[in-house]
Parts: C-alpha cells; sequence; structure tokens
C-alpha cells in the first residue's frame, strides 16, 4: 500500500504553488473528505486492510505518505487500522508523514506506528526488500543524500556478492534531469540524486525491480544508465477505486506483480 492519507480534509481542489490542495476551479472539483460517518480516507484503507487479509499474504509494506499532515492524531488512525492486518505490516515515510514540521512539531511516525525506521532491510525467502527512505522533512520533493547512498551501496554490494535477488522499495520517484520542471516531476526526487540512484543501481543486475508509491499513478519505467530494471509506480489505497498490489515472489528471482 501507500498514500493512505489518514486526516486528509480535502480531497480535489486546484494544486497551489507549492503543491497542496487549493480551491475548487473548473475542472478540479473539491470533496469533503469528512462527508461521510467514518473518514474517507479512514474508510478506503480499512477496507484495503480487509481485502489484503483475505489474500492470505505473509505481510504487508506500506511504502509512505500515511498522515496526510504528519500529526500525531493521523498516526493515531493509521495504527487503529494497521491493528486490523492479520499479518505482520512494515511501514516507511513519505513526504507527508513529516509535513507538521512546517508547524512547528517534530513527530516521529514510526514511533507512533510501533515500527522499526527505515532505511531497513526484510530477509524473505531468499529474497531481500531494501526500505530506502527518500523524504526530506517538511518539503515534497525527494533526496538521496550521501549517508543514504552510502548505506544502500553497502547494501546492494552485499546481496549482488551473494546474488540475492532484491527488491528496492521508497516512496519517491527519480526524475532524469531533462524533465526536473514538469509536474510531478517537480516533486519527485531530485534529479541529480536520481542520476546518482541510477547509477548504483546499474551495477546491480541483482535488483529485479524498485517499487514506488507518491503519484497516485499506476505506471512502469526503465532507465538507461540503471539497466532493465523496472520503476514501477503504484495508485494508491485511498482514492476511489481504490489500489494497492499483490506481489508474488519466486525461487528462480523471478516476481508477478497483481
Amino acid at each position: 500500500m501507500n498514500d493512505l492519507h489518514f486526516g486528509e480534509a480535502q480531497m480535489g481542489g486546484q494544486l497551489t504553488e507549492d503543491h497542496e490542495y487549493g480551491s475548487a476551479a473548473p475542472g478540479f472539483p473539491v470533496v469533503d473528505g469528512s462527508a461521510t460517518d467514518t473518514p474517507y480516507a479512514t474508510f478506503m484503507n480499512q477496507d484495503a486492510v480487509s481485502e489484503i487479509n483475505d489474500l492470505g499474504v505473509d505481510f504487508a509494506i506500506i511504502k509512505g505518505d500515511i498522515a496526510d499532515g504528519g500529526l500525531p492524531e493521523q498516526f493515531e488512525l493509521a495504527a487503529t487500522t494497521f491493528a486490523g492486518f492479520q499479518v505482520p505490516h512494515h511501514v516507511l515515510m513519505g513526504n507527508h508523514d513529516y509535513l507538521a514540521r512546517r508547524r512547528g512539531l517534530d513527530v516521529d511516525g514510526y514511533a507512533l506506528l510501533n515500527q522499526q525506521p527505515a532505511p531497513r532491510i526484510i530477509e524473505y525467502e531468499g529474497w531481500r526488500l531494501v526500505l530506502l527512505e527518500t523524504a526530506l522533512p517538511g518539503e515534497h520533493h525527494g533526496v538521496f543524500g550521501q549517508a543514504r547512498r552510502d548505506w544502500l551501496a553497502n547494501t546492494l554490494a552485499d546481496s549482488r556478492k551473494s546474488n540475492t535477488p532484491t527488491l528496492l522499495i521508497m516512496h519517491h520517484q527519480p526524475v532524469p534531469p531533462e524533465h526536473r520542471n514538469s509536474y510531478p516531476n517537480s516533486i519527485g526526487l531530485d534529479p541529480d540524486d536520481s542520476v546518482a540512484l541510477f547509477d548504483l543501481l546499474g551495477e546491480c543486475p541483482q535488483v529485479r525491480a524498485v517499487l514506488i508509491g507518491h503519484t497516485h499513478r499506476n505506471c512502469v519505467r526503465t532507465y538507461a544508465a540503471a539497466g532493465p530494471i523496472p520503476f514501477i509506480e503504484t495508485h494508491n489505497s485511498k482514492d476511489f477505486p481504490g489500489g494497492y498490489a499483490h506481489y508474488r515472489l519466486f525461487d528462480d528471482g523471478s516476481f508477478r506483480q497483481e
């Protein structure tokens, strides 16, 4: 799952210069997120958790933008919903999870969700799943700075040496420099940092895919410098009709996404 946006007060409207929902305009209607008995985002995410339980999966991963404004009460809504999982779940933070910084609040979403902070690794049945944070607290765009590069390089060197099939899981989508000014690229991973990520992944054939949230769309891209690795953006569970991805990981290092 990704982009759950617990506590979202408004859906739609014309985007403002800082990429927030603004007022209604022709072609940009506004929906009140609290117009239903159960707030709309909460209802949709509860339903997704129920469906995921019915799939009989081994665990769930939530890749960012859990709390719409990064506020404690929004993380509490998320924690109550995640308590409905019948399997283990793992989270990493997205840009919205740190927006409380704009109000002068330092909120630890990981602690409120009783989760280990990213970056971290999940080992599963001969696979390695790498959860990488890309958020820059208080901003919508993402970064892949030197500390994150060093950590990921060391982690991938290890799985390359052991030839362990690996999935990289992150919130922001990478952005080639030539597309830096178009939306939603303008709130993606910093273009120069994206080039560094491509270069690193181009040396890591054991990486089978990069799984992404953030853009609220279904999209698969490849980038020459990163080789054949698919970068997969997945629609969110909050917006109607709702979306999440189901993965099957096979012994031969292949996977299937539904």
